[in-house]
């Protein structure tokens, strides 16, 4: 294998991390399997995407995440509001995003970005893996402090 699959493979790691973080918050910390995680990751994935192809990059980010934010308070709604238990709440979102995520990539299953220019600090595929590195480390530390709060507990 060259070095170049296994720098593109820890980065993927990387990113896939941060999905496993929100799937241990909710079945360890909250004690409620919510499988919202798994399709709101894609459609903040798809909102980026399409976001960056229309030259916004960085309102991709902050769309992606607000994005998030809705599929996660439809989960809530589905609880809350019609009774319905956390585990069907979050596989019915889930299985809504799919279709919502075909719409936001306008019937495409994928894009390329490989159109998009890149940015010059993030052309460097060392670079990408540090710069990824350092996220899921604010991440982490950023959880860890916070669960040691009486708002996180």
């Amino acid at each position: 294998m060259s070095t170049g699959v296994i720098i593109r493979a820890v980065e993927l790691g990387l990113i896939f991390s941060v999905l496993s973080l929100g799937e241990y918050i909710t079945v360890k910390v909250m004690d409620s399997p919510d499988l919202t995680v798994d399709g709101s990751f894609v459609t903040g994935g798809c909102t980026a995407a399409m976001l960056t192809l229309a030259g916004y990059p960085n309102l991709g980010l902050a769309a992606a995440f607000a994005a998030g934010l809705l599929c996660g308070c439809v989960t809530a709604f589905l609880q809350t509001k019609m009774k319905i238990q956390g585990l069907l709440a979050g596989i019915l979102t889930m299985t809504g995003l799919y279709s919502i995520n075909l719409r936001i990539m306008q019937g495409a299953p994928n894009v390329s970005l490989h159109a998009v220019p890149k940015a010059t600090i993030l052309a460097n595929p060392a670079t990408v893996l540090y710069v990824l590195i350092a996220i899921v480390a604010v991440i982490v530390a950023l959880m860890y402090v916070f669960f040691k709060t009486n708002l996180g507990l």
